[in-house]
């Protein structure tokens, strides 16, 4: 508690964008195959993937952790291809992978941005 009684934080909010919790179909290109996986959040930056980890590492031999992803969004006329790079992965009861997204377009941004407000407001 700092000196007025409010607690201190141990650790320092790293996130630019506000995620929301949304369950949204991803196809995702691995070693030439396609995979559907489902996000379990996601904002303009990113999205986490509800994807076993060990699966992603037993099939990417090239070692590479950026991944050619293609968003579907509900009501949007298009899926938003999107590359992103694994920056964390998690086992357990949320398992899964998180990904930032890397150059992204301005329609793809925007897409994301508008669904993203639909569901804030």
């Amino acid at each position: 508690m700092d000196y007025l009684g409010a607690p201190v934080l141990k650790h320092t909010e790293k996130r630019i964008f506000q995620r929301i919790e949304a369950e949204l179909r991803v196809s995702l290109q691995l070693e030439g195959q396609s995979l559907q996986v489902i996000t379990s959040n996601i904002s303009c930056g990113g999205m986490f993937l509800k994807l076993d980890p060990e699966y992603l590492a037993q099939n990417n031999k090239s070692k590479s952790r950026v991944l050619d992803l293609y968003l579907y969004l509900p009501n949007y006329h298009k899926q938003v291809k999107l590359i992103g790079q694994i920056c964390r992965k998690e086992k357990g009861q949320r398992s899964g992978v998180a990904v930032k997204f890397k150059g992204l377009y301005d329609d793809n941004i925007l897409a994301i941005e508008s669904y993203l407000k639909s569901q804030l407001n």
